[in-house]
C-alpha cells in the first residue's frame, strides 16, 4: 500500500506524478536526509526522559513563580502538555520587552511568545482578535532546554521576580 496521490504530490513540491517538473499544485519538500533520519531516530530512543524532564521544568517553574501575578496555561483534565516551551502571561500593563531586557542584563534569554499571524505582513489583515493580540503582547517564554539545572532555573525565577518588582 503506497502513500495517498495527494501526500505523494504534496510531499514532492507539487510535482505532477505522471509528468515530470510540471507542478499543478503548491507543494513542498518534505523529504528526509539520511543524516536528519538518523538524528531524529536517536532523538526517539532519548522521547521519554526528554519529555520527563521537560514536565519536571515546567512544574517547577510553577512551584518558584506561583506566588507572582503571572498566569500560566491552564490545561483540560486528561491533557497532557509537551512542554516544548515553559510559556507564561505577564500582568496587564507590564512591558514584556522591559522585563525581557531586564532579563537579558542578567544574563538570561527569553522569547515572547509568537506574533498574531494577522499582524504579519504575508497575512496583515484589519480584523481585531483581542485575545490573541493580548496574549502576544504579554506572552513570555522562559528557559526550558532539558539540560536547565535547577540552580540555572532558580536564578531565571529570581530575574523575573526581580524585573517584576522593578516595574512596581
Amino acid at each position: 500500500m503506497g502513500m495517498p496521490r495527494g501526500v505523494r504530490q504534496t510531499k514532492g513540491q507539487g510535482q505532477s506524478l505522471t509528468r515530470r517538473y510540471w507542478h499543478e499544485v503548491l507543494g513542498f519538500n518534505y523529504r528526509m536526509t539520511n543524516v536528519a533520519a538518523a538524528i531524529g531516530l536517536a532523538q526517539m530512543e532519548r522521547l521519554h526522559d526528554i519529555a520527563a524532564r521537560k514536565q519536571a521544568i515546567a512544574k517547577r517553574y510553577r512551584e518558584l513563580l506561583g506566588d507572582l501575578p503571572i498566569t500560566f496555561q491552564s490545561f483540560d483534565p486528561g491533557v497532557e502538555s509537551s512542554h516544548w516551551l515553559v510559556s507564561l502571561l505577564l500582568p496587564a500593563g507590564v512591558d514584556r520587552d522591559v522585563v525581557m531586557a531586564h532579563m537579558a542584563g542578567l544574563g538570561i534569554e527569553t522569547r515572547p511568545v509568537f506574533h498574531c499571524a494577522h499582524r504579519m505582513p504575508m497575512y496583515a489583515r484589519d480584523d481585531h482578535f483581542p485575545v490573541a493580540e493580548d496574549i502576544a503582547a504579554r506572552g513570555l517564554s522562559l528557559p526550558s532546554y532539558p539540560a536547565l539545572t535547577t540552580e540555572e532555573q532558580e536564578g531565571v525565577a529570581a530575574a523575573l521576580r526581580s524585573a517584576l518588582q522593578n516595574l512596581g
